[in-house]
C-alpha cells in the first residue's frame, strides 16, 4: 500500500516537471490588435531599435561662454577703451537775464559835439560850441566832462530791466621851473580835478544771443575844477569851476561776440538842465569872484566794452 502511493507521488511530480519544460521553450504569441511586420523575402529580421536618445531638460538660464584664455606665458591683450564723447557746455543766458551783473567801459573813444551858455544876471549872454575826438583821452580844457571815458555799474532786477549808473574821474597837476642862468623860479603848472556821476534805469532788448538794444537814460551831476597861477607881475592865483544837471539818453547797440563779452555802440545826448559857472581870481590880499548861470549840453557817437556775469 505505501509502495502503490509513494508511486504515484512520483509519476506526478515528473508529469508537472514535464509541462513546465514544455511550456518555457513555447514561443511567443504575437498581440492580435496589432500585426507583426514582417521583413521582405529574403531578409533578415530588423533588430530591435533602441528608444531615441531625450534631450535635457531645459535649464532656467543660458549659461554664457568663458572668454577665450591666452596660451601660457603670453599677457592678456590690452583692453581699449573709447572715451565718452564730452558734454556740451550750457548755453550761455541770454543777455538781459534777471540777476545779471553789467561791469561796463563807457566812453572810451567817439566823436562829442557841445554847447555851452553862459548868462550873467544882467542879460548879458555868452555861448560856445565845439567838437572833440577823443580815444581814451577826454580831460582837455577845451572838452565838456561828458567826453571822460566812464565806468559803468547796472544790475538786472527783472527781465530786461536794468538798474545802475556810471561814473568819471580826473585829476591833473603839473609843475615846472624858470630860469636865467643865475636863478630859477619855480611855477605851478594849470592842475584840474573833475567828476562825474550818472545814475540810470535801461530796458534791454534781445535780437538774438549776439545782438540786444539797450535803452539808458538817467540824470548827470558833474563838477569840474581848473586852477592855475599867473606870474604877473603882480602875482595871482586863478580858479575856475562849473558845476551842474544833464539829462542823459543812451540808446545803445550791444553786439557780443563771445559769451559774456562785447561791445557797444551809439549815441549819448547830455541835455543841460542847469548848472553854475564861477570864477575867483586871488591877488595879494584881494578876491575878485565872478559867478554866473550856465547850461551844457553834448551829443555824442560812442563806443565802449561790456562784460555781463
Amino acid at each position: 500500500m505505501t509502495r502503490t502511493i509513494l508511486r504515484s507521488a512520483m509519476l506526478l511530480v515528473l508529469v508537472t516537471s514535464a509541462a513546465l519544460t514544455v511550456a518555457a521553450q513555447a514561443p511567443a504569441q504575437p498581440n492580435p490588435a496589432q500585426p507583426a511586420v514582417q521583413p521582405p523575402p529574403g531578409q533578415q529580421p530588423y533588430p530591435a531599435q533602441p528608444p531615441p536618445a531625450q534631450p535635457p531638460p531645459p535649464q532656467g538660464y543660458q549659461q554664457q561662454p568663458y572668454p577665450a584664455q591666452p596660451p601660457p606665458g603670453q599677457p592678456y591683450a590690452a583692453q581699449t577703451w573709447q572715451p565718452l564723447p564730452p558734454a556740451s557746455p550750457p548755453a550761455s543766458p541770454p543777455f538781459g537775464e534777471q540777476g545779471q551783473i553789467i561791469l561796463s567801459a563807457d566812453r572810451l573813444f567817439g566823436l562829442s559835439f557841445w554847447w555851452s551858455k553862459l548868462e550873467t544876471d544882467g542879460g548879458i549872454t555868452s555861448s560856445a560850441n565845439g567838437t572833440a575826438i577823443n580815444l581814451l583821452w577826454g580831460d582837455s580844457q577845451d572838452v565838456t566832462i561828458y567826453s571822460i571815458p566812464r565806468f559803468g555799474f547796472d544790475y538786472v532786477i527783472v527781465p530786461n530791466l536794468s538798474l545802475g549808473g556810471s561814473f568819471g574821474f580826473i585829476h591833473r597837476s603839473a609843475s615846472g621851473e624858470l630860469s636865467n642862468g643865475t636863478a630859477s623860479i619855480s611855477v605851478d603848472l594849470p592842475s584840474r580835478n573833475a567828476f562825474a556821476i550818472s545814475p540810470r534805469a535801461g530796458y534791454i532788448l534781445a535780437i538774438s544771443p549776439m545782438i540786444a538794444f539797450w535803452l539808458r537814460g538817467g540824470i548827470t551831476y558833474f563838477t569840474d575844477s581848473v586852477e592855475e597861477t599867473d606870474q604877473g607881475p603882480p602875482a595871482a592865483t586863478v580858479t575856475t569851476s562849473a558845476n551842474g544837471f544833464a539829462l542823459d539818453l543812451e540808446p545803445q547797440l550791444v553786439i557780443l561776440p563771445v559769451p559774456h563779452f562785447g561791445l557797444t555802440v551809439g549815441v549819448a545826448g547830455d541835455i543841460g538842465l542847469g548848472g553854475n559857472w564861477k570864477s575867483e581870481t586871488k591877488s595879494g590880499g584881494s578876491v575878485v569872484t565872478t559867478e554866473l548861470t550856465s547850461k551844457v549840453t553834448n551829443v555824442s557817437v560812442t563806443f565802449g566794452l561790456l562784460g555781463h556775469i
